[in-house]
């Protein structure tokens, strides 16, 4: 799940470089998210919104839903913290799977031992607890729906999440963005 997650999110980083920047040229306008090499323009931060938005908010979170539904549908539960639990463990899955992934492109021959160091400890003590909050907002507004049987559809319980995360993501590219 989570590996096909992170191929959905290439797809759709291509698709949106393409829209945005168009195909003429696009090897020169790829942005290089490997290094946060994004420009601070208006099609740079269009970019960034789609990027933060669209890739990492509604695909992560829709990710983290659908594990806490496909387990939780095989279990007896009458309490929240089963589900805030099966929450906390797809945030985690899916944040080992990311940061792998982060760390393993990120760290080639070319780089140094200590941006290696830098991002590796980045990604553990910014980028997971982010996932694991939002996966606990999702539990907590599933659980709702599930064992206080509010009327929640898919969206609600999924959209503080997908904002949360989007305007996490937003921030940080943005002042990356700013910052080169």
């Amino acid at each position: 799940g989570s590996i096909a997650v992170l191929v959905i999110e290439g797809i759709l980083v291509v698709i949106i470089s393409l829209i945005i920047f168009g195909s003429k040229n696009f090897s020169d306008n790829m942005i290089d998210l490997q290094n946060f090499d994004i420009p601070f323009n208006f099609k740079g931060i269009l970019y960034i919104l789609f990027i933060s938005f669209l890739v990492a908010g509604l695909v992560e979170e829709n990710n983290k839903y659908f594990w806490i539904k496909y387990i939780e549908k095989d279990l007896v539960i009458n309490s929240h913290v089963p589900i805030i639990l099966l929450g906390i463990a797809a945030a985690l899955g899916f944040s080992y799977f990311e940061n792998i992934g982060y760390v393993t492109s990120y760290c080639q021959e070319d780089s140094s031992t200590s941006d290696c160091l830098i991002l590796t400890i980045s990604r553990i003590f910014i980028s997971t607890p982010l996932h694991v909050l939002c996966a606990f907002i999702i539990a907590i507004n599933f659980s709702r729906y599930k064992i206080l049987q509010e009327p929640l559809s898919k969206y609600q319980i999924l959209i503080p999440s997908i904002l949360f995360h989007g305007l996490f993501d937003f921030a940080l590219l943005l002042l990356a963005a700013a910052s080169t």
